[in-house]
């Protein structure tokens, strides 16, 4: 055929469709770099609709080849040869993914990613929520992690500083200082202040009260020994380890109804060997995902997974065990205690039975008079509702006597 033949085939839709597919290719270079889709690849919808999309143009722009040649029927055996060389290859490849995942899921895990991250290494792990970023795993094994010390950050959008203590507080205490009465909390995120600025969280609060108050006799000092994902066991034992040195003449404990379960930060043991997932895919598309640790719920901890001696404080014979030894650390240290938060009617028993002091606030506080994002009774209120809580808990110091 001449260039001017009518019969001659154009070229244009198979430099175009080449085009395409080597743009598409080039997406999927770009994400399989990052180790997660870039974002014209999620714009297009997911990996895998891009390389049937990259596949398709490259067929499409064979056929077409071909058909211009009039070669399209010796171009099909071709075709199965690859199409079978290329399935037979990507079967290995996906034996080997899953070897080569299985043998890496025995690194260092979630506390060896702790003690890089204390060391100053990179933190990268999968979490359901952003603790690992202010956590270092503890000297004390029965506290397993604690906050690090002297943090000044933005964390979840909030102002966020410890002191050299690892206690959410804006200034130091010495131990030895004499002169001021001391409160001392423990507890877990409730009480930490998730989700609210620094010195909002209703110890804060509190501290700024006792001090404002007219007919004050004493200089008060509120420290917040609260560490999110704590249990009982562990908060008592932060009291024992790290409490008791600044004298305290009030404990509170900020309860929270995962009180009763095991402590966050365990490890997800990987299992790849599902035969409902590719993780080769996986693996070049989703690296960072795939790759990092993940950490357990707290409803999802495998038991097995977790030192016994943890264990016995978990559940209502594990809380009553914590709370036990409290009381005597409050005898033979001569503070008082105060369990302070919306307790459920196994909570309350404990404190009944063991005669410590409570003050349930689901039933001492009427969250109707307040606005619904104070969330009072949440785990984690809102400012608002720090506020309610600190005005609750002074006016309950004070019916107790405990305050001068």
């Amino acid at each position: 055929m001449t260039p001017g033949d009518p019969r001659r085939k154009p070229r244009w839709p198979g430099v175009l469709s080449g085009l395409a597919m080597w743009g598409l290719a080039a997406l999927l270079i770009h994400s399989i770099w990052r180790g997660a889709p870039s974002d014209w690849v999620v714009h297009l919808g997911k990996p895998k609709i891009v390389v049937l999309l990259a596949a398709g143009c490259a067929l499409f722009g064979a056929f077409y080849a071909a058909w211009r040649r009039a070669a399209v029927r010796p171009l099909l055996p071709r075709l199965a040869l690859l199409g079978f060389s290329l399935g037979l290859s990507l079967v290995a490849a996906e034996f080997v993914t899953r070897m080569y995942l299985h043998q890496y899921s025995k690194g260092t895990g979630v506390f060896g990613l702790l003690r890089q991250w204390s060391a100053g290494g990179e933190l990268r792990a999968q979490s359901f929520t952003p603790l690992l970023a202010i956590c270092q795993l503890s000297a004390n094994k029965r506290l397993v992690y604690e906050l690090r010390p002297e943090i000044n950050m933005e964390f979840g959008h909030r102002s966020l500083r410890t002191n050299a203590h690892g206690m959410r507080a804006s200034q130091d205490y010495d131990p030895d200082a004499t002169g001021a009465v001391r409160i001392v909390g423990i507890g877990d995120s409730g009480m930490f202040g998730w989700g609210v600025n620094q010195n909002q969280d209703y110890l804060s609060v509190l501290e700024k009260r006792l001090q404002a108050a007219k007919n004050r006799s004493s200089r008060y000092e509120v420290m917040n020994l609260a560490v999110p994902g704590y249990n009982s066991g562990q908060e008592v034992e932060r009291l024992r380890s790290g409490g008791l040195r600044f004298h305290p003449r009030i404990v509170i404990v900020g309860w929270c109804d995962n009180d009763f379960g095991a402590p966050f930060l365990v490890e997800k043991k990987k299992d790849f060997s599902s035969r409902k997932k590719l993780y080769l895919y996986s693996l070049l598309f989703y690296r960072k995902e795939l790759l990092a640790p993940e950490v357990y719920k707290a409803n999802e901890v495998d038991r097995s997974l977790i030192d016994p001696a943890l264990l016995a404080y978990t559940g209502v014979d594990g809380v009553r065990k914590a709370f036990g030894e409290l009381k005597e650390l409050a005898r033979m240290n001569s503070f008082h205690v105060l369990v302070f938060g919306p307790m459920r009617r196994e909570a309350v028993e404990i404190c009944r039975e063991l005669g410590i002091d409570y003050f349930n606030t689901k039933e001492k506080i009427d969250k109707r008079k307040y606005p619904s994002n104070y969330a009072v009774h949440f785990m984690h209120p809102g400012p608002g509702g720090h506020g309610v809580l600190a005005e609750n808990l002074q006016a309950e110091l004070v019916r107790l006597g405990w305050m001068d």
